[in-house]
């Protein structure tokens, strides 16, 4: 579990600087040498000058519900993204992938 508390002190740093990566999944954790856990590709990242973003895209296995429905999008995103890959972590399965449509 020592991963788990990596990426989760991950996107404590990035939250802090009201930064929100959008895009957290586990092909996007990196593991250095000894095993630390690193939060990577951080290209759908944004700056969150406002309270909330919309229309962000995503992977959609990992993506929040609020980012399928193209609602208001906040760090919270992170959150779901990270339970995803905790669920990940726990069950050694990736998480199923679906159809958009199955989701209306």
């Amino acid at each position: 579990m020592e991963v788990a508390l990596d990426i989760a002190k991950g996107l404590v740093f990035l939250h802090s600087r009201r930064v929100v990566h959008f895009d957290l999944k586990s092909p996007n954790i990196l593991l250095t040498r000894d095993g630390t856990a690193k939060i990577a590709d951080v290209g759908m990242a944004k700056i969150m000058n406002q309270d909330y973003v919309t229309g962000v895209v995503s992977t959609l296995a990992w993506s929040a519900p609020e980012m399928l429905w193209g609602a208001k999008c906040t760090e919270r995103a992170d959150v779901y993204s990270f339970g995803i890959v905790l669920w990940e972590i726990c069950s050694g399965e990736a998480p199923e992938r679906g159809r958009l449509r199955d989701l209306r």
